[in-house]
């Protein structure tokens, strides 16, 4: 035969089995949206400063950037054309790129 106090501990014991669930549903739902977050502001770094030794903030690096960002998971040699409005033997410097 259960007495009122075995009853109290029982109903005491499923009411912090109920609370430790509810924390750890929370908890897996910011672990998520940290990891997602996480993995966001490396992508975002990576995307800033990935370029460390390349001089510059012009659109058009940023252009090329984007494209080698886009081609660099890839196995293959990609060429990046260099566009001018200058006709080659009328340029006064020659390309940086070879």
């Amino acid at each position: 035969m259960r007495t009122s106090s075995s009853r109290g501990k029982i109903e005491e014991h499923k009411g912090t089995v109920e609370s430790l669930r509810i924390s750890n549903a929370e908890n897996k739902e910011l672990k998520d949206r940290f990891q997602a977050e996480n993995i966001y502001l490396h992508t975002d770094i990576d995307r800033e400063f990935n370029f460390g030794e390349i001089i510059g903030r012009s659109n058009a690096l940023e252009s090329v950037f984007f494209k080698v960002e886009q081609v660099a998971p890839q196995e293959a040699t990609v060429l990046l054309p260099q566009h001018s409005s200058q006709p080659d033997a009328e340029r006064r410097h020659p390309p940086f790129i070879k």
